[in-house]
């Protein structure tokens, strides 16, 4: 089963907390959507590094034939074992169906050290209440963006990037810096297969 707990389709992604007004993680404006605001979001802010793993979707199967997920181990007993950062590849088994793993890599030097200093220097957003709009047609309209990745405490989980609705926030890296580690998956880990030069050894 793929990890992460993400839904895709059929392939479908405490320590202190800080309230906040009604910050949007990412520089969202869903008003133009929905109408006026009636009651702002209420959201929660939360060190990365107060969450003992992060998972995530690196490359899918619809992009590939092969499903990549980081799977970022941020307990502190670990403080900075570079070896907590590993690359996962999974692969399609078409006489089952099912997915298997085909590959384990290790994320280290450089790479790890961007992870280390994202990790220390970034909180999560979490929506605690959606914000309440005027009746709009768009927000009774499903229209969802699927998680790329998970956060999870020891308690539960927070699912990063998704939106059930166009008029929802998306939990999601505050300040829009979720695009930045999407960035730095696809140009120094993805680009040129670069992870699979990545040893355990």
């Amino acid at each position: 089963m793929r990890q992460i707990g993400l839904i895709l389709g059929s392939l479908l992604l405490m320590v202190s907390y800080q309230n906040c007004g009604a910050p949007v993680p990412s520089g969202e404006s869903n008003a133009s959507l929905s109408g006026k605001i009636l009651q702002e979001a209420v959201v929660q802010q939360i060190d990365l590094s107060d969450y003992s793993s992060l998972k995530i979707l690196a490359q899918d199967f619809v992009l590939s034939d092969s499903h990549l997920m980081l799977d970022l181990d941020l307990s502190p007993s670990n403080g900075v074992d570079e070896v907590s950062y590993i690359l996962k590849s999974f692969r399609l088994n078409p006489r089952t169906g099912g997915e298997e793993l085909s590959g384990i890599y290790c994320v280290k030097g450089k790479h790890a050290q961007f992870i280390t200093e994202f990790i220390a220097s970034n909180k999560i957003c979490r929506i605690v209440n959606q914000p309440v709009y005027e009746a709009g047609r768009l927000c009774a309209q499903v229209i969802s963006s699927f998680p790329y990745a998970e956060a999870f405490d020891g308690q539960g989980s927070d699912q990063l990037g998704y939106k059930a609705t166009p008029c929802d926030l998306s939990t999601d890296i505050c300040d829009g810096k979720g695009e930045l580690l999407k960035s730095f998956l696809a140009e120094e880990l993805l680009n040129n297969n670069a992870y699979k030069n990545f040893s355990c050894n």
